[in-house]
């Protein structure tokens, strides 16, 4: 099978071989179709989920049947990291395939003894598990303190930002948006209908173009 995985983080700095030594004996790799459930909401997370093709969402339920999607993942790379060797492992999410994926399941007790046996693997992981525990930080802050204008506005100057490019296309849906931040798909209408209207950015579809980046940074900030 060919693999990828020299882009995954939790693979840094490590060879082909050095990679594949690791994951010899690790096998079991499943597919999962477009939408298929990876991992239920509240269900025990006792093994690591390497993604190795295909990308996945995850999704967290509200018990008025809401729900806010959290992130998405795009292989390669890991599922749930954090709660891995949490004292009580049960995924607060719930992860579907967002297009055709192949997971690579890999044994706590297997994992942790790569973990015992590899520095460099330990650094790394411990160094993901930082990021993305920083990530859910912000964005629970973001959720809890901005506005949705503020949270659509930091959205794309974020996009702005890392691109470099003041028009880009945004592959998610306005619906798989409204679900990121957690909004109805009207209210997120109207606040790019507003951003446009005030000649800050201009949208056709998919398709985004930033026309004032400084009132862009101001709206986010606001």
């Amino acid at each position: 099978m060919e693999r990828n995985l020299n882009k995954c983080l939790l693979f840094a700095g490590m060879s082909a071989s050095e990679i594949d030594n690791l994951l010899k004996n690790c096998h079991g790799e499943r597919t999962f179709d477009k939408q298929d459930v990876i991992l239920s909401q509240g269900e025990e997370y006792t093994m690591l989920y390497l993604i190795t093709s295909g990308s996945v969402n995850a999704t967290m339920y509200k018990s008025d049947g809401t729900s806010i999607r959290m992130h998405q993942v795009k292989a390669p790379d890991i599922l749930a990291p954090m709660i891995l060797f949490a004292e009580r492992p049960f995924s607060p999410v719930e992860i579907t395939a967002e297009e055709r994926t192949t997971v690579l399941p890999i044994a706590k007790k297997d994992f942790t003894f790569m973990l015992q046996n590899n520095e460099k693997l330990l650094v790394n992981f411990i160094r993901l598990i930082s990021d993305k525990g920083s990530f859910l930080i912000n964005k629970m802050q973001s959720f809890a303190f901005n506005s949705i204008r503020n949270n659509i506005a930091q959205y794309l100057y974020n996009i702005y930002k890392k691109s470099g490019k003041i028009t880009f296309i945004i592959e998610d849906s306005q619906q798989q948006l409204a679900d990121t931040f957690s909004v109805t798909r009207p209210a997120l209408a109207n606040v790019i209908k507003d951003l446009t209207n005030e000649g800050i950015i201009s949208s056709k579809g998919k398709l985004f173009t930033i026309l004032d980046v400084e009132k862009l940074r101001k709206s986010a900030k606001n």
